[in-house]
C-alpha cells in the first residue's frame, strides 16, 4: 500500500496514512487535507503515482492542478 501525507490547515501538523485510510480529522479537531509535494519549476510530464493506486500520466501543469483539485489535494510547494 502507498502512503500519503495529510496536513491540518489549522495547526499545521502532518500525518502519514495508507492511501485508502479514512482518517480525516486532526488531533485538534479540524479536517486534514492530502498534500502533494512537487516544485513547480521542475515539473515534468510523466506518470505520477501519488494520486491514486494506479499511476496517472500528466502532461501539463494545468492538468496537474486539475487532478489536485479533483481529488481535494493541496500542493505544498
Amino acid at each position: 500500500m502507498k502512503l500519503v501525507d495529510k496536513k491540518c490547515r489549522e495547526c499545521g501538523k502532518v500525518y502519514e496514512y495508507m492511501l485508502d485510510s479514512e482518517n480525516d480529522i486532526c488531533e485538534c479537531g479540524k479536517p486534514l487535507y492530502r498534500i502533494f509535494s512537487v516544485k513547480p519549476e521542475i515539473f515534468k510530464a510523466g506518470y505520477y503515482e501519488n494520486f491514486e493506486a494506479q499511476p496517472i500520466y500528466i502532461e501539463t501543469k494545468k492538468q496537474f492542478q486539475q487532478e489536485l483539485d479533483k481529488r481535494g489535494l493541496v500542493r505544498v510547494h
